[in-house]
């Protein structure tokens, strides 16, 4: 993949509360952001939605499968975004999760984008959550608030994904490997990993008065 366009995208839209601030429903998809190299478009398509006609060079866009498509949970926003626009399914998402469990980084593929924040760069993703429930996402003025809620998720995920296609597959170790060599540990069906690890060389016979034995 690594000779494809990947582009991180997301999309917005109201959500409506009734008694006690429960969730009773959501309206159309109001904005998307679409992340590319350093830039970040803010796309407002509501109306564009509900009258079931979006811009061909969106729906060329979004119909590629030869441009890669990112964020956690993209397929439901892709999906959602056809359905409600009348267009047939677009293509190109791929799964953050799913795509860092393939390379053994995680050991389930359905983490948050926080998660893999944390997991794999070592950041905290601070967000309003606020936002995320707004009712005011039909607005035609955003806030900066609300830009920055989404423009932040689309490039963490690019930068998430650069990190995790950078990370080699694990193989299976041979015997002639170097020490100092890391290792993944899996679960006897090989779904999960257990651990991570580096080898030690022979020399070595204690780890944390723990001793060490060839196996």
């Amino acid at each position: 993949m690594d000779d494809l366009p990947v582009s991180g995208i997301d999309a917005e839209w109201n959500i409506y509360h009734g008694p006690g601030e429960r969730v009773v429903g959501h309206g159309p998809i109001a904005v998307m952001w679409i992340a590319y190299q350093k830039e970040i478009l803010v796309l407002q398509i509501r109306k564009y939605v509900e009258s079931k006609s979006l811009p061909q060079q969106l729906i060329i866009f979004l119909h590629e499968k030869h441009i890669i498509k990112v964020i956690c949970g993209v397929n439901h926003d892709l999906q959602a975004l056809a359905k409600e626009a009348g267009c047939d399914t677009f293509s190109g998402g791929l799964e953050l999760s799913s795509f860092a469990k393939e390379h053994f980084l995680i050991s389930e593929a359905c983490a948050s984008l926080e998660d893999l924040t944390a997991v794999l760069l070592h950041q905290c993703l601070k967000k309003n959550n606020g936002e995320c429930i707004s009712s005011n996402w039909n607005e035609e003025q955003l806030t900066s608030a609300q830009l920055c809620y989404a423009a932040i998720d689309v490039y963490v995920s690019l930068v998430l994904y650069n990190k995790i296609n950078s990370s080699s597959t694990p193989e299976p170790v041979s015997e002639t490997a170097p020490d100092g060599t890391k290792v993944v540990i899996l679960s006897a069906d090989h779904r999960k990993v257990v651990a991570h690890d580096i080898l030690l060389p022979t020399s070595v016979q204690q780890v944390e008065k723990l001793n060490i034995t060839p196996s």
